[in-house]
């Protein structure tokens, strides 16, 4: 058993694939085309060879084949050459399969893993129904056969649908298949079934038969792309299985929100020309109310937003979203979960907003909804030769006088002054107020509220920042340089705007076209200056990196020239589609393929572990002999953090002190035992005690009066001693004199 779960946890490191294979046909068997369409999810590699094939065209693979890529990461090839010989020997060993054998498992075309069904009968323990596949054109067999191998099992064969053989082992809870090309692993029988005998028949009910998972594939997958990261949960079959366990109550709120619209929910993680290509979709399709009526805004024109930033900037984003209509969603929303307003919803938000508004001084509704507009738009740059950009920020304005009372309002709430610099158009610029020099800063952010502490905090941040009314927006910047540079541009003839940027171009080409929010960033320059910048810091630290066995060598770092050429864009959008709201990103890296790819292999790791796992019944806490105090058989009571110990009876208090006044007195010749003395419990009362002690036990303690004169003599021995060593002291001075 041990060795079997060695060789799962083995394979499912593998799983990154080998980008080397070629190309191989079709199965006969199609795992996903035999799914049936109550599927839950099924997540996984759905098509190794054309994945492979994207990624030798894309900037990665490019950036990869750099000489000096490769010769930085030559020193490292070499220290982990070593560990991959090494752990495959071990692996050898454990599993009797030779290094190349371990290399074919990897020549998989498909690695899926699928919930088919959630058995419920039994409310407290529903059990899923989940089979992992994974398709091998060459050899399919070799998986089963390891896994005999391996785990020395004692088969138990069945026969299925069409004389189809599957099987079983007493000491494993799973059962094994190999259809075609494909090798499966269930955890019931039912589900091997059940896939074998949809291939064999084309049954209708098949996940593939349903025209919108079509649709949402072809939107996820379009034809000129290669699908390496793929994954589907039916959330309208999860709803079905969960409205068991809800209450009447939840059901409703649930559908008044909309979650009930809510069909499924699928992404993909693409190779698309030289890029990485990611997308996201909440599938809802004609969903506007509850939850959905957040990202049913307006279309963005992006050409107009960037044709306000100059060609050269280095990020650009928009959004449509303004702060009045996100209030106004979240009342629609308390609205329809309390019509009646018997719970008080609609007032509650009201009241929050309020005491926000009367912190601020400004109304939400008439003050920043009156003055402001959406879109906002904004881009970075650098206004120098330094390492951080800076940001301009343009905001739509409504109406001037309200926009710059808000403003003074807004300064005047986080005690900033608006100063002026002599310029047409004119510059404001926010400064802090001038406190004695030597004051902490930091001071008045102690013993104050929350909201006070924020306040602060921004009063802090802002200072600095610089505005000016251009065009009719309202344009922020982080610095007054930064806003001059900008100024100068727009002033200048024959500007260049970013909507002429040829990467832009490209990008805006393949955005969505009814985008509600997007992102654009070339970080060529930021790799020129932190490269260069880093690679100073880096060198400081080669040897004591390299003392923890990392074999980092900075003298072969790649220039930031070789990385620009491979990695520069990366875009993001949001979007309203038919099929719902769909997150799209595109680069050279994708960071949600990333993300999505190593939380899907331990997700993977996670369930079949728990799936071959053996399950073991409950452990009975057997009865640990509790310590005892004394020969007479009293227990020790047990202390617990924060727990009381019971008070003992009046009687046994007795007899307690009656067995320390024996014990004081000792006989002359009588001599102490040895050893670490006993502690007994003490019931002298502390501060700490409870009040409810008995006056009569205080009144015996204060009738002893044994500890006092025990600290009467030790502060009488401290006098004498204290008196010994002045005495000492005065002879000494004396003798010197």
């Amino acid at each position: 058993m041990q060795n079997f779960l060695f060789s799962l946890v083995f394979a499912l490191l593998l799983v990154i694939p080998s980008f080397a294979q070629e190309p191989s046909a079709p199965t006969d068997f199609s795992f996903v085309g035999s799914l049936p369409a109550e599927t839950i999810a099924f997540f996984g590699f759905p098509d190794m060879p054309a994945a492979r094939a994207g990624f030798e065209k894309s900037n990665l693979a490019n950036l990869l084949a750099e000489k000096e890529f490769q010769n930085f990461l030559e020193p490292f090839r070499a220290h982990l050459d070593k560990e991959i010989k090494l752990f495959l020997e071990q692996a050898e060993q454990k599993l009797g399969f030779s290094a190349t054998a371990q290399k074919e498992l990897l020549n998989f075309n498909q690695l899926l893993v699928a919930m088919l069904d959630v058995d419920v009968s039994n409310p407290m323990k529903p059990i899923p129904s989940i089979v992992l596949s994974i398709e091998n054109r060459k050899d399919a067999n070799q998986y089963w056969e390891m896994i005999q191998k391996m785990a020395d099992l004692s088969v138990e064969e069945h026969e299925i649908y069409g004389g189809m053989k599957i099987w079983t082992s007493p000491k494993l809870p799973l059962y094994f298949g190999v259809f075609h090309h494909s090798f499966l692993v269930a955890n019931q029988k039912a589900a091997l079934e059940q896939l074998w005998l949809a291939h064999s028949t084309k049954a209708d009910g098949r996940l593939v038969q349903n025209p919108e998972v079509l649709a949402l594939i072809k939107k996820l997958v379009p034809e000129n792309e290669a699908c390496f990261l793929g994954g589907y949960i039916n959330f309208q079959r999860i709803l079905s299985i969960a409205s068991n366990f809800m209450t009447p109550e939840i059901a409703a709120n649930l559908q008044k929100l909309g979650i009930f619209d809510i069909q499924s929910i699928a992404f993909a993680s693409n190779f698309s020309g030289n890029q990485m290509h990611s997308s996201f979709i909440l599938h809802a399709p004609g969903a506007k109310t509850g939850i959905h009526s957040f990202y049913q805004g307006k279309k963005l024109n992006i050409t107009e937003l960037a044709n306000q930033f100059p060609s050269n900037v280095i990020g650009f984003s928009s959004s449509g979203v303004s702060l009045v209509a996100l209030l106004e969603r979240l009342e629609e929303i308390a609205e329809l979960l309390d019509p009646d307003e018997s719970q008080g919803l609609l007032l509650k938000l009201q009241t929050i907003v309020r005491l926000l508004e009367m912190q601020f001084g400004l109304s939400i509704k008439e003050d920043l909804g009156t003055a402001f507009a959406a879109p906002i738009a904004s881009c970075s740059f650098f206004a120098g030769s330094g390492l951080l950009p800076d940001n301009i920020t343009l905001i739509p304005i409504l109406n001037q006088p309200k926009a710059e009372q808000c403003i003074s309002q807004l300064a005047k709430l986080l005690d900033l002054q608006i100063k002026e610099l002599p310029r047409n158009p004119k510059i404001f610029y926010l400064s802090a107020p001038l406190k004695a020099f030597g004051s902490d800063p930091f001071s008045d952010l102690e013993n104050v509220n929350p909201i006070q502490s924020l306040v602060q905090s921004m009063t802090i941040g802002f200072s600095g920042y610089a505005f000016t009314y251009l065009n009719g927006s309202l344009c922020l910047a982080t610095s007054t340089q930064a806003l001059e540079i900008y100024l100068d541009w727009k002033q200048a003839p024959g500007q260049v705007s970013l909507a002429q940027n040829d990467n832009f171009q490209n990008m805006l080409n393949l955005a969505p076209s009814h985008c509600l929010a997007v992102m654009y960033m070339d970080y060529r320059e930021v790799l020129d200056r932190w490269l260069d910048t880093s690679r100073v810091i880096l060198r400081t630290f080669e040897g004591l990196t390299r003392e923890f066995g990392i074999p980092l060598d900075t003298a072969l770092l790649p220039r930031a020239k070789t990385l620009g050429k491979h990695l520069g864009i990366y875009s993001a959008t949001i979007s309203l589609e038919p099929q719902g709201l769909m997150l799209s990103f595109r680069g050279s890296l994708d960071i949600m393929g990333i993300l999505a790819g190593t939380a899907g292999t331990a997700g993977l790791t996670a369930i079949l572990l728990d799936a071959v796992a053996p399950k073991t019944p409950p452990q009975i806490e057997p009865d640990i002999e509790k310590p005892y105090d004394d020969e007479e058989g009293a227990l020790i009571p047990e202390k617990k953090p924060g727990a009381m110990v019971p008070e003992e009876p009046q009687e046994a208090l007795e007899e307690h002190e009656d067995l320390e006044d024996e014990e004081d007195e000792v006989s002359p010749g009588e001599e102490e035992p040895e050893g670490p003395p006993v502690e007994e419990p003490s019931i002298v009362p502390t501060p700490d005690a409870p009040k409810d002690i008995p006056s009569e036990e205080l009144e015996d303690e204060e009738d002893q009066g044994e500890p006092e004169e025990l600290e009467d003599e030790e502060e009488n021995e401290d006098l004498e001693n204290h008196e010994d060593l002045e005495d000492e002291d005065t002879e000494n001075g004396e003798e010197e004199e």
